[in-house]
């Protein structure tokens, strides 16, 4: 049986996408400005999809609040970015009690 180098192919698949603009009620919008003043909250920001994810909404224009349970992975992510619109937050979802004290704190 052959080994399928997946990373491999998807590196590939990512370089082939191009960059498009995107027409709204006739206005052309740049692909960092798709989601240009809007805020998402992502989960697991500190790394894998949590960490794509953040990354692709900060480069769309959004302000993203960077969920996470490691505090130094996301401060890495907020460095890797470089700008303020990535904000990060250390807790543990699974805890109730955690997600309703910084929900108060995300939400102002």
């Amino acid at each position: 049986m052959r080994k399928i180098n997946l990373k491999g192919m998807i590196i590939k698949c990512i370089k082939a996408i191009q960059p498009i603009n995107v027409s709204v009620n006739n206005v052309v919008l740049a692909p960092n400005e798709l989601l240009s003043g809007k805020k998402a909250i992502v989960t697991g920001a500190g790394s894998g999809i949590g960490k794509a994810i953040a990354k692709a909404f900060v480069n769309s224009g959004a302000t993203v609040v960077g969920i996470g349970r490691d505090i130094k992975k996301l401060n890495m992510v907020e460095t890797e970015l470089g700008c303020e619109k990535f904000l990060p937050y250390c807790c543990d979802v699974s805890k109730v009690d955690e997600i309703t004290t910084y929900l108060s704190q995300i939400l102002t």
